[in-house]
């Protein structure tokens, strides 16, 4: 073996100095030519032994009780290529690892050792206030799937569309676009394969104008200007609560291996029910004291109506201001408020189950502080996520640690009230998108991130992601 130079040495011993500083372990021998390589997210251990293969070797699939969930070990020989897995999905995430590690015609060998810090790790779409489309989904799935993200969260109903059909109401799809039962059937096909869930919404009792033009019994209104467009769903009307059932039956079916169905539960305008017969009459039957407790009232509805069809609701965290115990602990909160971490601690040691969206780390709708960016984002360019603050994300933090245990990931948003198309769509989601992957599956603690070097490999996947004609952002 040749001696290595001081140069050589110098380097290696830097980016070794660089990666002892997180939580993955890095080893290689000194005498290897081969530099780290820049892999999104970094796997857990990985130690470089020196050689290359040829990258068309096929891998050798062994199934290994013990290795955690979507975990894997992968290793790369001169001669060979072995992939160790305990199931189907960390099966999965070595072949993706296999193909980042691809240099040309060879594949540097090295033992890997991987496995997620957490089970939720998503991307959000809001495909009602811009209709982004099939295309537009699917390019986000491979996307994902290539960076270990495995949660799609596809928000397709809002004040301003309801983009799938519901059975006996034709009404709410017949403006406006929509997808088709084949449609969405074709992309849960698609994400399955990428080993991706989708958790479709359906938001409600807030967020319901669309029915007020269509169907406007289903929903409450006051002659208090502030209500102008604001009509929450009419929860006092039991064909409102039959209209809830039968979408929720919809996505039930349309969503079969989903098993967790998000129901909104945000930002619900109250002052209608105040002013609502039907909801002020059903308040004096149910017993219910303050007009807040309809909102827990729908919300209780609808978890154990999804819970008899063998489904988990999922909602924004203002669904759990509910009073302590009233709702099923098998529903899961949502964070998205910047000041909620008591709420969230709160349903935490409530025994619910937490995703967490922090806005002001994980909200792609606004700005990434680009210089000459002409892209528009929510709230004028205040408040600014970029790719570093998307980097410093960390779930667990404001939670004592008796809640930590709790919150099961993390997701990142796009609103698209000032997101027009997919390609606009796609800007604003990459490069920030490696931030939340690499967050969510490598690091626990921002203590132990290097900026510096994770910008670095950005810039390499990034180059490569344009390549295939994806609308990435610059890296800033």
């Amino acid at each position: 073996m040749k001696t290595p130079t001081k140069r050589a040495t110098s380097c290696l011993a830097a980016v070794l100095a660089i990666l002892a500083a997180t939580s993955c372990v890095w080893a290689a021998d000194v005498g290897a030519s081969a530099e780290v390589p820049a892999l999104i997210p970094a796997p857990r251990e990985i130690v470089l032994t020196g050689g290359t293969c040829a990258h068309a070797a096929k891998p050798k699939i062994e199934r290994v009780a013990g290795i955690p969930p979507e975990g894997y070990e992968l290793s790369v020989k001169p001669e060979s290529v072995t992939i160790r897995a305990s199931d189907d999905a960390g099966e999965f995430y070595a072949r993706q690892t296999l193909e980042q590690l691809k240099d040309g015609a060879s594949i540097p060998c090295c033992e890997i050792k991987d496995s997620p810090r957490f089970k939720w790790r998503g991307v959000m779409i809001d495909d009602v206030r811009h209709f982004l489309g099939k295309e537009t989904v699917k390019r986000t799935i491979d996307e994902m799937a290539r960076y270990k993200l495995n949660v799609f969260h596809w928000h397709l109903t809002d004040n301003e569309a309801w983009r799938f059909q519901v059975p006996g109401y034709p009404k709410i799809t017949e403006k406006g676009d929509c997808y088709t039962k084949d449609d969405i059937r074709e992309v849960v096909e698609y994400a399955a394969k990428r080993n991706i869930r989708i958790v479709p919404e359906v938001d409600f009792p807030g967020h319901f104008r669309k029915l007020s033009s269509t169907y406007p019994e289903f929903t409450c209104t006051a002659d208090n200007p502030r209500d102008k467009g604001r009509a929450p769903m009419c929860v006092g009307n039991p064909d409102a609560v039959k209209f809830v059932e039968a979408a929720l039956d919809t996505v039930c079916d349309l969503f079969p291996e989903s098993k967790v169905i998000h129901i909104g539960g945000d930002e619900c305008w109250r002052y209608g029910w105040k002013k609502c017969e039907k909801c002020k009459a059903m308040m004096k039957r149910e017993g219910i004291a303050d007009v807040k407790d309809l909102q827990a009232w729908i919300t209780r509805h609808a978890v154990n109506y999804l819970a008899a069809k063998g489904c988990r609701a999922i909602g924004w965290d203002e669904m759990l201001d509910a009073k302590e115990g009233y709702l099923p602990a098998s529903a899961m909160g949502m964070r998205w408020h910047s000041e909620g971490a008591e709420r969230t601690a709160r349903a935490a040691a409530a025994g619910h189950e937490i995703v967490n969206s922090h806005k002001r780390f994980c909200y792609f709708d606004y700005s990434q502080s680009l210089e000459g960016d002409n892209h528009r984002y929510f709230g004028n360019g205040r408040n600014p996520v970029t790719l570093e603050k998307a980097y410093s994300f960390d779930p667990l933090a404001e939670l004592p640690p008796e809640s930590q245990q709790k919150v099961v990931g993390g997701q990142c948003n796009n609103w698209t009230e000032v997101t027009y198309n997919g390609k606009d769509f796609e800007w604003k989601l990459w490069p920030r998108g490696f931030a939340m992957a690499e967050v969510l599956w490598t690091y626990p603690d921002p203590k132990k991130r290097d900026f510096a070097d994770f910008k670095r490999r950005v810039a390499i996947h990034r180059d490569a992601m344009v390549a295939r004609g994806i609308n990435a952002a610059p890296v800033n």
